[in-house]
């Protein structure tokens, strides 16, 4: 009687060590606003890999891009969201080809709240930069999503990466900033988001998508948060962007 008791409560504590935890998979993907693939192919491809949530960079909204292999106006977003069955967030930068262009989310969870926030730069002539920050309900849990793309001009990301740090000291519960960079590891381990964790391993690059030479995409974590890695992937094969589609599984635990 006391083994079958034994026994009884510790299938109860796994029961609830299970209950207790998140696997999510968390996705990066600068889509290069469809130029390279469609964006058709693009939504089939991200359904495939199953993700819960994914920051995208490079998002035409109703814009007309020449280069794209479809011209015409598209709203990526919603596209997206039509073929993974996903939930839409769009964070514009800026007026494009009579529409817009930005960052985006795609989420499997309810939304709670949403900020878009304008990064600082130091010459208006540069393309602006947008942080975008989404509150999460993960099963009763609050998870915070940030995603961003930021300049190509290193003295500004200098000044955006501060800017991001101090809206992440913020945030409280999980939070997890993505994106596009446009830096290496090199310049990322000098600057304010050193202290955070890249779940993404700092020696498989992202950039280009064919043969890539350097890392510009991440997906950082709070090493104060308790948040367990399993795996990460980063696609070397993916022709239908010039940058690598990229996701970790990680365990959110209370």
């Amino acid at each position: 009687m006391r083994k079958i008791s034994a026994l009884f409560v510790l299938i109860l504590l796994v029961i609830n060590i299970v209950s207790a935890q998140d696997t999510l998979r968390i996705m990066t993907f600068n889509i290069e606003a469809g130029v390279s693939g469609k964006i058709t192919d693009i939504g089939n491809y991200i359904k495939q890999l199953n993700p819960d949530i994914v920051a995208l960079q490079e998002i035409d909204q109703w814009a007309y891009r020449k280069k794209r292999i479809s011209p015409v106006p598209e709203n990526q977003m919603v596209e997206l969201a039509s073929f993974t069955d996903m939930l839409p967030v769009f964070g514009q930068t800026c007026d494009f080809g009579g529409g817009y262009y930005g960052i985006g989310l795609l989420t499997k969870y309810n939304i709670e709240s949403y900020q878009r926030i304008l990064l600082p730069q130091t010459d208006s002539q540069y393309e602006p930069r947008v942080l975008i920050i989404v509150g999460l309900d993960v099963h009763g849990k609050k998870i915070t999503i940030a995603n961003t793309h930021l300049s190509l001009v290193e003295k500004d990301r200098t000044l955006q990466i501060k800017f991001i740090a101090r809206q992440l000291r913020k945030i409280k519960g999980h939070k997890i900033l993505c994106g596009d960079f446009n830096a290496n590891p090199t310049e990322i381990s000098t600057t304010k988001l050193a202290k955070y964790h890249d779940a993404l391993p700092e020696n498989q690059n992202t950039f280009p998508s064919v043969n890539p030479r350097t890392k510009l995409d991440y997906i950082i974590l709070d090493p104060k948060d308790n948040i367990n890695v399993i795996s990460h992937y980063i696609d070397t094969s993916c022709d239908l962007s010039d940058h690598c589609p990229c996701y970790v599984d990680i365990i959110l635990n209370n």
